[in-house]
This record gives C-alpha cells, structure tokens and sequence, in this order.
C-alpha cells in the first residue's frame, strides 16, 4: 500500500496512545482513565451507509485527551462494561465536535447525566447561517497548513470485527485533535476575536513532537 503523504497527521507525530478495549484488562484501564480526567472528548463512527440520524446503533465510541485515546466496539462490549462507563461518565465534561454524537451515546447509555460540549460550534463564526467548520479544517488552520487532519476513512466498514490500522488512527486522530482545539481556544471561547490566538505567534516551525509536548504544558 501506498504511504500517505507526509503532511498528514499521524499518531507517532502527537505521541498518542491508542487502546482497544478488547477485554477486561483494558476495560479497567479505561474505567481508570476516565475516573482520572475531568474533561474528555467523545466521538463515535457508524457503519456506512447506516447513518445514527435514522436510528442505526453507532459501532464505535471514541472516548479521550490529547494523551490517550479509547476504541470501544459498542457492539460487542458486555453490558457489565457500558454500565460501569456509564456510571464513570457521570457529569464529566464531554467535548465534541458537532453532529450526533450526543444523541448517539446517550442512547447507547441511557443512564448518562454529562456537560456536553459542541466545540464546532464555538469554533464555527457563522453557526447563526447554518454554516458548520469542520474539524480538519479547524485543526490544518491551526497547524499553520503544515499538517492536515485525514477524513478519508470517514465512510468505511467501523462494524468490522477487526478494524484496520487507518481506521484505528482515523478515530484516534479525531479524538486528541477535538481535545487540543479545547485546550487551546476554551480561554477566548467567548470572545469574538477566538480564532486569533491569544499568545505569541509560531515565529519558527517545531516538530509535531515537540508541539505536542507544549501543548501538552500549556505552552503553544
């Protein structure tokens, strides 16, 4: 297979850990994870052409920081497990980037009480006109156009037993860029002027690595 091309964003470039919650080890590790943070961000993916807006269950939640992200296969988790992260969601902060998510995942788990958040929302000047940014768009902007955010595995098989590599990386990806755009635009969310940023302009190019790691300490 063809390598994609070097300016797209990849999971090695935020150091971003990704884990399948598969079984009972990594159950726990989320449960952990999740009890730890007070603000996550939330995603889900469903089956092409099966779209949530016409009652089809999602396949996939997405649930993390910029740090480490969570796959949960909905369809095949046990119920003990979606009970428990029901209960360890409990009025966290949920951050998400439009859509249906929230419809979504509260319908996976009807016991939920969180503080969601629409960050496309906050981040779209023209939401009044109908008009909705995109995530990638919002994230290649403030990357300063030296990465971009790949949507080409947006509609794929997510009810796949086993999914593949790009796919893992395409909701990881998602995820860790929702919580950083939070990260760096909640102190001027209410502002007009939010989509300049409100420290020092990048005067030289870091590594994506190094980035991540001041983004990581508040510093970019």
């Amino acid at each position: 297979t063809s390598m994609p091309p070097k300016n797209v964003l990849c999971l090695k470039h935020l150091g971003l850990l990704v884990v399948n919650v598969l079984n009972e080890t990594s159950e726990k590790e989320c449960l952990s994870f999740i009890e730890s943070q007070n603000v996550l961000t939330i995603d889900t993916e469903t089956a092409y052409p099966r779209f949530p807006e016409n009652g089809a269950q999602i396949s996939l939640m997405q649930i993390g920081t910029n740090d480490q992200v969570f796959l949960i296969q909905v369809t095949t988790a046990r119920h003990e497990f979606l009970h428990s992260l029901s209960n360890s969601l409990h009025c966290k902060k949920l951050v998400h980037w439009g859509g249906s998510d929230e419809n979504d995942v509260c319908r996976l788990l009807p016991e939920l009480t969180a503080d969601w958040f629409d960050l496309q929302r906050c981040l779209s000047p023209d939401k009044d006109k109908g008009i909705l940014v995109g995530l990638d768009t919002r994230m290649e902007a403030y990357l300063q156009g030296f990465y971009s955010l790949s949507k080409e595995w947006t509609l794929s098989g997510w009810d796949l037993d086993t999914l593949h590599d790009c796919q893992i990386a395409y909701a990881a990806l998602d995820v860790a860029s929702c919580h950083i755009l939070y990260l760096k635009y909640k102190p001027g969310l209410d502002s007009l002027d939010m989509f300049q940023c409100h420290d020092q302009k990048f005067h030289s190019f870091f590594t994506l690595s190094e980035w991540a790691a001041r983004v990581k300490h508040g510093l970019s």
